[in-house]
């Protein structure tokens, strides 16, 4: 009984990462698609009045980590930059997805805060890879680096020292 239960217990922490891991919820959404409950997305506008802006943030109402990304990321955003762009968003426990969008408007004084709600059916355990894979590229971005350019460089060569 006593080899038993180390075993056992084994087992359980070994298992509680993964278990906690299934718990979390993961949306990838086109924003275009994503239900606005207050406010409203930016809508095109004609090309003479394109001003590139601050970039948008995501701002949840519980727990979790989201992010706006768009197909190129040149680190401008227009405000007709909604066609395109993904809503990612990792939820540390099953449920609707809540929270702000804080979009810069057409001039430098304008900001458009949007609410929205995802609800929990639209969690896909096949999204969580591109979560992930969002998460590190608005790093990366914020980094100042490249997508896919480590953060963090190799181990010095003796002519770098």
């Amino acid at each position: 009984m006593m080899r038993v239960l180390p075993a056992v217990l084994l087992c359980v922490l070994l298992a509680s990462p993964s278990l906690a891991r299934d718990k979390e919820a993961f949306f990838d959404v086109p924003l275009e698609t994503v239900k606005i409950t207050e406010g409203s997305l930016p809508h095109f506008a004609p090309p003479w009045k394109y001003r590139a802006v601050a970039t948008p943030r995501v701002l949840l109402d519980g727990p979790g980590e989201a992010w706006l990304i768009r197909p190129v990321d040149d680190g401008t955003w227009y405000p007709d930059d909604v066609v395109g762009t993904h809503l990612y968003v990792r939820l540390p426990s099953p449920g609707d997805a809540v929270g702000r969008l804080v979009l810069p408007g057409w001039d430098d004084r304008e900001v458009r805060v949007v609410r929205f709600r995802i609800p929990a059916a639209a969690a896909k355990a096949k999204a969580r890879d591109a979560v992930l894979s969002a998460g590190e590229r608005h790093f990366q971005t914020l980094a100042g680096k490249d997508p896919g350019v480590p953060l963090l460089p190799g181990p010095l060569s003796p002519g770098d020292r």
